[in-house]
């Protein structure tokens, strides 16, 4: 968050927000905005080909494209409060494939809990449970190995290589079995 709002300096005008303020304001604001994108996710969802929907699709496909524009109108003039109030947004900082590396770390970690020998720690007997489960887990974490790799590969530089390891990926592997 950042301000160009910092004191008059004497100058007349539209009285200037404090420090506090600004933080509520921006705080309340990137609130909205991530509410925004929940619903944004809803209409989405509709069309998705997820497992686990959350929501029941009562809204009718033609009203998707009125609530969208309702939507932009809505960051438009939160952009618009802002500009006034001499608040601006910093850019991004977190790059998209670190997320996607992350949330597939917790997937792998996830699938391990599901082997056999990490059964047997939570009160399963590692002999029980249908071996075509298990080959479905290992086949499974194949797929997100796959997903990681072209993830990887879309990177720019040479965080793309992939000669290049994630440590945070390796260090789950190598505490995981990964």
């Amino acid at each position: 968050m950042m301000t160009d709002n910092a004191g008059t300096g004497g100058v007349q005008g539209p009285p200037r927000l404090n420090i506090y303020q600004i933080r509520q304001l921006f705080v309340t604001f990137e609130y909205i905005d991530a509410l925004l994108e929940d619903i944004e996710e809803v209409l989405d969802e509709s069309a998705s080909d997820r497992v686990f929907q959350r929501t029941i699709h009562d809204i009718p496909p033609d009203l998707h494209p009125v609530i969208e524009e309702a939507i932009t109108r809505v960051r438009r003039r939160l952009i618009e409060i802002m500009e006034e109030q001499g608040v601006t947004v910093p850019p991004p900082s977190i790059p998209a494939s670190r997320t996607i590396h992350s949330n597939l770390a917790v997937i792998h970690i996830a699938l391990e809990e599901m082997r056999p020998k990490r059964q047997k720690k939570s009160g399963g007997d590692e002999r029980e449970g249908p071996d075509t489960l298990f080959r479905s887990i290992s086949g499974l974490q194949e797929m997100v190995t796959d997903l990681e790799r072209s993830v990887g590969q879309g990177r720019a530089g040479s965080a793309g290589r992939s000669d290049v390891k994630n440590p945070g990926l390796q260090f789950c592997r190598d505490d995981h079995g990964l």
